[in-house]
Parts: C-alpha cells; structure tokens; sequence
C-alpha cells in the first residue's frame, strides 16, 4: 500500500502538468474557469508554509539539537545537492545548446554600477522589526531568524516552562504537517489550473522555439530529484525512498 502511494505521488504532478500544457494547447478559451482551483491551491500552501517554517525550526532547535551540528550537516548537504544540481545543468546546457540558433544564445549586457555587498544592509535584512510583517510579507529569512533566536533563548528558561513552549510547538508542527498533507492530495489539481491559466494565453510559436531547454531542463530535474536525491538518501540511512 505505501509503495503503491508513493507511485501515484511520483507520477500525479507530471501527469498534472502534462495535463495542464495540454488543455492551455487545445483549449485556451476554458483557463478562467478553473483559474480559481489553482490560486485556491497556492493561497493554502502560502497560508501554511511560514507558521510551519517558525514552529519546525523552533521544535527542532530547542529541543536540544546540536546547533552546531546541525549547521554543519545542513551546510553540506546544501553544497552538495546544490554542486550537483549545478553540474548537472552545465553539462546538459553545454551538451544541448549546439542546437540552437544563435540568436537564442545572444544575452544581454550587464548593468554597471551596483551597490555590491554591504554589512549594514546584510543585517538590515535579516533582522525583523515587526514578526506579523515579515509572516504577511513572506519574508523567510526573517522567520528562520526569529525562530533560531527564540530557541536559543528558550533553553535558559526554567525547564517547566521550556517544556511548555516546547511541546506547544510539537503540537502546533504536527496539526500543520497534517493540514498540508490534506492540502498535497489536491495538489495534482493545483498545478494542472495554474499551468492551464499561465500558458494559455502563451505565443507558443516562440515557446517551441525552446524544446532544447525544456527537454533541457526536464531532464535535468528528473535525474537530480528523482536519481541523485533518492540515491543520497539511501547512502545515508539505507532505507528505500519509496517507504
């Protein structure tokens, strides 16, 4: 039963997005019908991913985690996952961009004079002055930073209270993981209405000019996400991905 779920996971949203290229080709005209399931999909997941970012980070970290080797484990496998997915891409576009017309290649030039890297502005940015703000404003970095911060200063607390704190989060990160599973059964029609209604009013005559990428691009993902990701997680624990 579980590998007969993981299958139809695996295979749902390349089936939607199939599905969706195909109806934005043949049917146009119907997109504003169904554009309403896709937002209705993206505003649940928006709604659900910040609070389960804050309570996750917070959860794990004041729980007693090794902060430092957590770092050091999320760092390498960031570097890693990242190395290969840019080597991956450099060697499929050198591989496939022989075929494509020159003026596809022609890029444009890059504008002097920025700013560059600035300490003040790099704190700036990553320190919140309003917690409600950045969640309305999606602003990530600023909620990876309040919950580091608030676990770190947790484990002075008194242990009832670091308990009560603690446990409300596992609480909270729980009843979130389970409203988003609800929410990834529909994913497959989510993605199918918001890939309609974006490419439906596309000029596809341009869009086939780019195959190459697209085969590119395609390819690419499925041996990252669905070969090297799987690979490295059973190197790591032993245990099959499909469980």
């Amino acid at each position: 039963m579980a590998l007969r779920s993981a299958i139809r996971s695996l295979y749902s949203t390349p089936a939607a997005l199939l599905l969706g290229v195909s109806l934005a080709i043949v049917a146009p005209a119907g997109a504003p019908w169904v554009g309403w399931i896709g937002e209705t999909f993206l505003s649940l997941l928006k709604v659900l991913i910040l609070p389960l970012i804050l309570v996750s980070v917070y959860a794990s970290l004041a729980s007693g985690t090794d902060v430092k080797r957590l770092g050091e484990k999320t760092l390498l496998y960031y570097l890693l996952t990242s190395s290969v997915a840019a080597l991956l891409g450099t060697l499929l576009g050198f591989s496939l961009s022989r075929d494509l017309g020159a003026e596809l290649l022609r890029l444009g030039q890059i504008a002097e004079g920025g700013t560059g890297f600035s300490l003040e502005l790099f704190v700036a940015n990553l320190v919140p002055s309003n917690l409600f703000t950045s969640m309305a404003e999606g602003n990530i970095l600023h909620i990876v930073f309040i919950a580091i911060f608030s676990a770190l200063a947790s484990r002075y607390l008194a242990e009832g209270n670091r308990r009560f704190l603690l446990d409300g989060a596992v609480a909270v990160n729980d009843l979130l993981m389970q409203m988003l599973r609800v929410i990834l059964r529909i994913a497959p029609a989510g993605i199918m209405a918001l890939v309609y209604v974006s490419l439906a009013g596309m000029d596809w005559g341009s869009v086939f000019q780019l195959k190459t990428f697209a085969w590119a691009v395609g390819f690419a993902a499925v041996l990252h996400a669905g070969v090297f990701l799987p690979a490295l997680y059973f190197a790591r624990t032993g245990r099959s991905p499909l469980r």
